[in-house]
């Protein structure tokens, strides 16, 4: 696992923003509690700095739209949301990165974000396999997950699918 990109300090972001920017609140995840599966949302962004990686958000669709009609101030039933659900897991995804890679490596230090890439399929939390650190959260009883991937010499280089 990284040396770098520590889980306490995603963790410490993830809830903030979360919370903050989404209004979803994040519980720890209980010991008995099983996996889940279904349709998620799923949003990649990748990063250069000191130690180069990716960040991926993992969440069920219906967390995903909660997130949505949030950011948007609407209703869930309204269609912007479904539209916009991506879209916006793919936000929040931005701004735990911009304030995680603070965390990893201080505000002095220059990095770059890329565009996050999202995505709907069907999948199951936890990840079966997780190649980096991973936090995990339930939020309004349903898991949600993010990993953070080195990618740099020696590391792992292409996306996770």
């Amino acid at each position: 696992m990284s040396q770098t990109l520590k889980a306490e300090p995603l963790a410490a972001v993830a809830r903030s923003v979360l919370a903050d920017a989404a209004f979803l609140f994040c519980d720890d995840v209980p010991d008995d509690l099983g996996p889940s599966e279904g349709q998620l949302a799923e949003a990649t962004i990748t990063f250069d700095a000191p130690t180069p990686g990716r960040i991926t958000l993992r969440l069920p669709w219906h967390v995903a739209l909660e997130a949505a009609a949030n950011l948007l101030g609407s209703d869930q039933d309204d269609p912007e949301v479904e539209e916009s659900a991506l879209a916006a897991v793919g936000e929040l995804l931005n701004m735990i990165s911009g304030s995680a890679l603070k965390a990893w490596f201080g505000a002095e230090t220059v990095w770059s974000l890329g565009m996050p890439v999202t995505s709907a399929r069907a999948g199951r939390l936890p990840s079966a396999e997780p190649r980096g650190e991973v936090v995990g959260f339930v939020v309004d009883d349903a898991r949600i997950e993010l990993e953070a991937i080195e990618t740099g010499a020696g590391h792992d280089q292409g996306p996770r699918r």
